[in-house]
Order: C-alpha cells, then structure tokens, then sequence
C-alpha cells in the first residue's frame, strides 16, 4: 500500500500576513496611480491646446481654402475664465476673432474648442517688452502667410501667456511667442 504523503497549505496567520501586505501596498499605490493619471491628463489637455495653436500656424503657411479662397489667415481667440477658445479664420482682416464664443453665426469661427469638464482658461498675460503684467481679458493673434510669425492683438505684443488651470492638479502656461514659436512652461 502506498503511502500518502500530507501536503501542508498556509496557514490562518500566514495568510492574513499575506493578505495585509497586499492591502498595505495597494493603499500606497492606488492614491499615486489616481493623481498620475490626472497629471497626465492634465498634460494632454495642456497640449491639445497648443496643438491647436500649431494647426493654425499650419492652415495659414499651407493656405488651407475657406469659402473657394486660400488667402485668409487663421488665428486663436482666448478669453481669460473661459472654457473655451476659438480657432478662427479672419476673413475681414482685422487681425482679431469677430464672432462669440460658441461660434453662432459668425463666419469667421472654424472651430470652437471646449476643454475637458474640470479645465479652465484662468489668465491671459502681455508682453510688451518689459516683461508681463497683470492678467488680461484676451488675446487673439493671426499667422498671415507666408510667414510663420504670430500677429497679435492688441498691436505691440512680442508674446502673449496663457494660464491653463484645474483646481485638483494646478496651473500649466502655454506661451506664444511673436517668432511663432509655442511651448508650455
């Protein structure tokens, strides 16, 4: 007759030490794992904006056609404590956005942009050379083929700031440069 050899499982208390070093890891990694997912978000949020600033750039140097004409120039449109910005073509050449911000029934709006719920556009900043000032109401800037330099208004901007807040992860700034140039600080 063959033996039968007695297997041992855990015990209770090996168990429960099992069971509490799981719990104890998971309570240190899951809060991390939440605030790095909504600071990546934040991120994306941040540079879907300034996405929308280079497509601009690229619809007025590569003269996208509007209305069977190439010759507009496509600008942005912020407005401080909004969630929304406007990508728009100036058909009158004014140098500004003409329209509201849900684009109604203006013709200059191409597209209104709506950030994710919780986003915010909570200041705007000048720069007039000496460095920027106190927040602003807006700015709106152009890119006029065939350069790749921005236009701003009001006249006299060398580069304009653009705050961008969520109350649960904080503050990110996009600035634009009168060169073109973009970059998130």
């Amino acid at each position: 007759m063959k033996k039968i050899s007695k297997t041992r499982g855990f015990s209770l208390l090996e168990l429960l030490v099992s069971i509490g070093i799981i719990f104890a890891i998971s309570a240190v990694v899951i809060p991390n794992y939440f605030a790095i997912t909504k600071k990546y978000e934040f991120d994306a949020v941040v540079f879907d904006v300034l996405f929308k600033i280079r497509e601009a750039q690229v619809f007025s140097i590569g003269s996208r056609e509007a209305d069977g004409s190439f010759i507009y120039p496509y600008g942005i449109y912020f407005v401080s404590n909004s969630t929304t910005f406007i990508l728009f073509r100036d058909k009158n050449g004014n140098g500004i956005y003409d329209g509201t911000m849900n684009c109604g029934a203006s013709a200059e709006c191409y597209e209104a942009i709506q950030l994710k719920d919780g986003y915010i556009i909570r200041n705007i900043r000048h720069n007039t050379g000496g460095g920027y000032g106190g927040a602003q109401t807006e700015l709106s800037f152009i890119f006029k083929r065939p350069s790749p330099h921005a236009i701003f208004y009001p006249a006299g901007l060398i580069s304009g700031k653009v705050e961008i807040e969520h109350p649960r992860v904080g503050v990110r700034a996009i600035e634009i440069l009168s060169s073109g140039l973009s970059h998130v600080e």
